[in-house]
């Protein structure tokens, strides 16, 4: 709630002062914000206990960058469906946005089914402490380092991909 109140200020300060970023541009810094939060994990392997978990701070800027990249990607995302879709469509349109979140939901379980504690040693095997928080790092850095490149790609085709939108904001 907090950082929602936060960046609806900001676009708005950036909008009068003619630096607020292009959609393309926005979406590319949440996808890389996205990213960033997944090497948050890899970043603080680091500081790993004896007991092979992870400082607690390590979910807070995981979850505070994922928070605000969502903050780039959500709302943003809704305004330009209803804006670039034909009138008589945009509900249509609307409803594949939303279907789009359901094919992400579909990927992270699959994705969260690599980071479980099973570890292929047959029924009842179950990975050590170490091994899981080896193949959590090893996960969560390849989503991360795969999100950025992704994010990075929109940032720099930002410009071509806003001409596709002619003009709109």
């Amino acid at each position: 709630l907090i950082f929602g109140s936060i960046f609806s200020i900001m676009w708005v300060k950036l909008s009068e002062k003619k630096m607020n970023p292009n959609i393309p541009m926005k979406f590319g810094l949440g996808i890389v914000q996205l990213g960033l939060g997944y090497l948050v994990v890899w970043l603080m392997s680091g500081f790993v206990s004896p007991e092979f978990t992870l400082p607690l701070i390590t979910l807070v800027f995981l979850y505070m960058l994922h928070t605000t990249g969502e903050l780039f990607l959500s709302p943003i995302g809704l305004s330009m469906v209803t804006k670039l879709a034909p009138k008589e469509m945009t509900g249509m349109v609307m409803g594949a946005w939303f279907l789009s979140i359901a094919g992400a939901n579909y990927v992270a379980a699959i994705l969260a089914q690599l980071t479980g504690a099973e570890h292929g040693g047959g029924e009842g095997a179950v990975a050590t402490a170490e091994q899981t928080l080896n193949q959590y790092v090893d996960i969560y850095t390849q989503m991360g380092l795969i999100t950025v490149g992704i994010g990075l790609i929109l940032v720099i085709f930002s410009k071509p991909l806003n001409k596709l939108m002619h003009g709109v904001k």
